[in-house]
């Protein structure tokens, strides 16, 4: 008896590994593959307690799906211990903007972007095609930099760069900030939160120059509404301090000073291109020229938008907000604000909501700012995903609503 129960254990490992080794890319051919990733697509399911901006279905399990589902497992799990135990203490970045649905099945593909990267590194989806980098600067004493001369003349502690066409002109108001997509909003608000909750932001709608939309999300009970929203920090592109729009085409990298007539390097010097809000010379001189460009986005062209001001103030790889908050010189983000969840930087349209620069100037109103932004009616441009492995993080709920690639 003990030498059958022997051999069937060694039965079951190897079919196990066979399952795995069958799942893997390398060992699909080519012709397949798109296939078996729809099938790794269909096959995830939703935690049943935590309650996301879009309902994801439990579907039944076949041996192939749970085959991709734990080829999904090994491989965000293997980027999380390696990025934890990195000396430079790199963040996980994934590209969360596409969304498929099958059969009434909503599924967020997960992406990974480079910490640090070179630019290379394509997202695309209905609505955008282009590359997305997060630049920062060394992490810890003596760590290498990938873009350590361009941060030798600027004292920002990252920039976030995104560069690419929209494949339709935006019908609604484009919005720009933090989204906390994947909190647990069963729980009501802490005493911390509340506190935030009632500051005045209106200091950071000045230095911005347009409204911004600040909610904690709906709790408890109204969390399970169809309508519910989640807790938003987002403004207009005046968020952004930095837009270059030049002609479509094909990048020329042999060019280090391109003009107006050639798209940019991403990872290049920008410093001399474009619109920026120290150039603007005043916020409301930016948010126009801003609102000029969001009124008047063209397929045809390539946006390169930048984003750094906030650099000052959030250090994603320490954990923390620092001389944000009045007599508050340092803040914990996961301990106080985040708890074991990733935060989102997204940019994306809100349908319903448009607002004409003729509108500001006449009628002082910033139509969309005040109103839900509810997941239905966004279209995601971008939605970056940052884990920072250094903090606890809540995994299988991120395994459960994402399929890492």
């Amino acid at each position: 008896q003990q030498q059958q129960q022997q051999q069937q254990q060694s039965f079951s490992k190897q079919l196990s590994h066979d399952s795995e080794a069958s799942c893997s890319p390398l060992h699909v051919p080519m012709s397949q593959r798109q296939s078996t990733a729809c099938c790794c697509i269909e096959g995830l399911f939703s935690l049943s307690r935590k309650r996301f901006l879009s309902d994801i279905e439990p579907l039944p399990t076949s041996v192939s799906q749970t085959g991709c589902r734990r080829h999904s497992r090994a491989l965000f799990l293997s980027q999380f211990e390696q990025a934890r135990t990195a000396s430079g203490q790199p963040l996980l970045l994934y590209d969360t903007s596409t969304s498929i649905s099958r059969g009434g099945v909503l599924a967020h593909q997960a992406r990974h972007v480079s910490f640090d990267g070179t630019g290379e590194e394509l997202i695309e989806n209905d609505y955008f095609k282009g590359r997305l980098v997060f630049m920062h600067r060394p992490t810890r004493e003596g760590a290498s930099c990938r873009h350590e001369e361009y941060f030798a003349t600027h004292t920002r502690r990252w920039e976030m760069r995104l560069q690419g066409t929209f494949k339709q002109k935006p019908k609604g108001k484009l919005f720009a900030g933090v989204v906390l997509r994947d909190y647990d909003y069963t729980e009501h608000l802490g005493f911390f939160a509340r506190w935030i909750s009632s500051l005045s932001y209106a200091p950071l709608e000045h230095v911005i120059g347009a409204k911004i939309h600040f909610t904690l999300g709906d709790r408890a009970e109204a969390a399970g509404k169809p309508d519910a929203e989640v807790a938003h920090v987002v403004g207009g592109l005046e968020v952004f301090d930095q837009v270059i729009v030049t002609p479509g085409g094909p990048r020329n990298d042999e060019h280090r000073l391109p003009g107006l007539e050639q798209v940019p390097p991403i990872c290049g010097n920008l410093d001399a291109l474009g619109v920026t809000r120290n150039g603007a010379g005043s916020s409301s001189n930016w948010s126009s020229t801003v609102r000029e460009i969001a009124e008047n986005i063209d397929t045809t062209k390539t946006y390169t938008f930048c984003f750094w001001s906030a650099a000052r103030f959030i250090n994603f790889p320490d954990d923390c907000l620092s001389n944000l908050i009045p007599l508050v010189p340092s803040v914990s983000l996961s301990r106080n604000i985040l708890g074991p969840w990733p935060a989102h930087f997204v940019l994306y349209e809100l349908e319903g909501s448009s607002v004409t620069s003729s509108d500001v100037q006449h009628k002082d109103v910033d139509e969309g700012a005040d109103v839900k932004h509810e997941e239905s009616r966004k279209k995601y441009v971008m939605d970056l995903m940052i884990v920072n492995p250094a903090v606890p993080v809540n995994q299988e709920a991120l395994l459960d609503r994402y399929h890492f690639v």
